[in-house]
């Protein structure tokens, strides 16, 4: 690693969990896998609208940052994969795509989906 990448690990990562981050905020399962409980940086839900064959949906994205390192005192995932699910805010969402992945931190976002509104066979004609 570099003299940078070293500072980033010892000063900034502890910095930015011990401000910014939820203690113990999210359980990321990875698929077929042991849940692990991690100090996560949480971003604001953001939610869009949309249809499908069954109605109205909406589909609610998250960000989350975690450590990548999984022996540090804020848990960490080594390797976040998008088939794993991680629970934040009562709520267990899948991992739809890792944003971005350094040594010290990944950015994940996460994914819930869900209908607005049942289709009624026979109640508009």
């Amino acid at each position: 690693m570099s003299k940078f990448s070293d500072l980033v690990n010892s000063m900034g990562v502890p910095l930015l969990m011990d401000q910014l981050g939820d203690v113990d905020s999210v359980v990321y399962t990875p698929a077929g896998g042991v849940p692990v409980t991690l100090t996560a940086i949480i971003g604001p839900e953001e939610t869009e609208q949309g249809q499908d064959e069954g109605g109205r949906c909406e589909r609610v994205t998250r960000e989350v940052v975690i450590t990548t390192d999984p022996d540090s005192e804020y848990g960490g995932v080594a390797e976040p994969a998008t088939n794993a699910t991680a629970t934040a805010k009562d709520a267990t969402w899948a991992v739809e795509e890792i944003l971005s992945k350094t040594d010290s931190l990944a950015r994940l976002q996460l994914l819930r989906k869900g209908i607005t509104e049942r289709s009624r066979p026979g109640y508009r004609t």
